[in-house]
């Protein structure tokens, strides 16, 4: 199984580790989770897109901003997702591509679940051995 979710973090805490093979897929398991821990992702359709392009020096860090960024959307723009395409390229400074799909929130149509605040730091720090990647995410509900 590509991610799991941790019990017992705290009251005001959800987690989830991920992990995957190529750091692609390993951004797309950590959003895919992400969007489940939101919403249902069988309730929404993928009617929207959005483009996110990042980049950053350290993989940690442009993990931590693309979750980030994917609960800013969520508050600001009111969209929950369920598909992603990610490509990351570059070493020594790593840019990420990614292309969201999904639509506004519709209360009477998607099943919600959690109302993510942020990503935390607490533990998240991505491990890598040879081309598999993986990380425990804390999330501030």
């Amino acid at each position: 199984m590509p991610h799991k979710f941790l019990e017992n973090v705290s009251l005001a805490d959800l987690a989830f580790e991920a992990e995957e093979d190529g750091l692609a897929d390993f951004f797309k398991e950590c959003a895919t989770a992400l969007f489940g821990v939101m919403a249902n992702t069988e309730t929404i359709k993928p009617v929207t897109e959005k483009r996110i392009e990042m980049e950053d020096v350290k993989v940690d860090s442009l993990l931590h901003k693309f979750l980030e960024e994917i609960v800013y959307l969520k508050d600001a723009e009111q969209l929950v997702f369920c598909e992603c395409d990610v490509r990351v390229s570059g070493y020594a400074l790593m840019k990420l591509n990614a292309t969201l799909r999904g639509e506004k929130i519709d209360r009477k149509r998607h099943e919600l679940h959690n109302d993510v605040k942020a990503v935390t730091w607490n533990d998240f720090k991505v491990t890598k051995q040879g081309n598999h990647y993986k990380v425990k995410v804390v999330l501030d509900i």
